[in-house]
């Protein structure tokens, strides 16, 4: 069956270097690593490529507030007003339930409010809006975090939330999801080898301390790894990247002879 589903670039360079084939549409993807590895900057990378084909994007924000999602996006010369106006972005913000007598006005982005503390009505509310636009086969989903449902519930919900969401979102829909997880905690870096069978690919980033051949380079290094891809073949082991104004980039060391 794998061969009847579109595989789709990711439009990162480094992503690009490790995935050449792209990736299965209808995946979920598992992005983890720990705080300052590249996880966030990648993720908005693989955003701005969707949008640029002009496919919906829809943020599940979490950890932070729905204007953070909109500095951030036009940091890298996208529009978040002009798509939403386009009906090609939406947030579903899950951080504003925090603030008491809804002091601030509701993000311009912002389609729908969640509570991460009731996890079904997540799930639903996340499909109804993906229903309400009608994507179907195009589209991506990030959901950032799942590090915020663990604070209110047990490991086995968090995890059957992937399930679901990889069920009705990436399967039954067809929307590529990409799903964060920040693994500062050995709690977190536990949970995460859980998800590996869950999942149908997952990405880590981490940072680096020190480059392997333990010399100093004058642009700050991190490093990826793709430890799984369901359908298409990648690159094994890790591999250096840096971040600038042109995007992601591999980092390529030569040594002289």
């Amino acid at each position: 069956m794998s061969e009847l589903i579109e595989r789709v670039g990711l439009g990162v360079d480094v992503l690009n270097y490790i995935l050449p084939e792209g990736v299965l549409r209808n995946s979920l993807i598992l992005i983890e690593g720990s705080g300052g590895s590249g996880k966030s900057i990648i993720t908005m990378h693989i955003a701005r490529e969707f949008i640029s084909r002009g496919e919906e994007v829809f943020f599940v924000e979490l950890d932070d507030d729905p204007e953070t999602l909109v500095d951030n996006l036009s940091s890298l010369g996208i529009d978040p007003l002009k798509l939403k106006d386009e009906n090609k972005l939406f947030a579903i913000d899950g951080y504003s339930f925090r603030i008491r007598g809804k002091a601030k006005k509701r993000c311009p982005i912002v389609v729908e409010e969640v509570n991460p503390q009731n996890i079904d009505a997540l799930v639903s509310r996340v499909i109804n809006v993906i229903d309400g636009v009608g994507a179907i086969n195009r589209g991506l989903l990030i959901f950032d975090s799942l590090n915020e449902v663990m604070a209110y519930s047990e490991a086995s919900k968090v995890s059957e939330l992937v399930r679901e969401l990889r069920a009705n979102i990436a399967k039954a829909r067809g929307i590529m999801t990409i799903v964060i997880l920040h693994t500062s905690t050995e709690d977190t870096r536990v949970f995460a080898n859980t998800l590996d069978y869950v999942v149908d690919g997952v990405i880590e980033a981490e940072t680096v301390a020190q480059t392997p051949v333990g010399i100093e380079l004058p642009i700050p290094l991190r490093q990826v790894m793709v430890k799984k891809m369901k359908g298409v073949s990648h690159r094994t082991g890790w591999t250096l990247f840096t971040i600038d104004k042109e995007g992601v980039k591999p980092v390529v060391i030569k040594l002289k002879a």
